[in-house]
């Protein structure tokens, strides 16, 4: 698999419940199907409850074996179910 990871996605509070972060997602993922990547890999930590449901809401499987101290959730999505 070619995989490439999404790191530091953020969106201030201010904006977030506006669509914005899946809007950003889907795009993130088109980009990087585009170039030939064929899964992408993000980690985050379970107290960011919102990205925790987004990820999970954009179908992103939960995964493990490289989890790192400062996130304890690893997600991966293969761009087939991308588009």
């Amino acid at each position: 698999d070619k995989a490439v990871e999404i790191r530091k996605m953020y969106l201030v509070p201010e904006v977030r419940g506006q669509g914005l972060g899946r809007f950003l997602l889907k795009e993130l993922e088109r980009a990087i199907g585009d170039r030939g990547f064929d899964q992408i890999w993000i980690e985050t930590a379970s107290v960011l409850k919102e990205a925790v449901k987004l990820y999970e809401s954009s179908g992103y499987q939960s995964a493990t074996g490289v989890e790192t101290e400062r996130c304890d959730l690893v997600y991966v999505k293969q761009l087939s179910q991308a588009y």
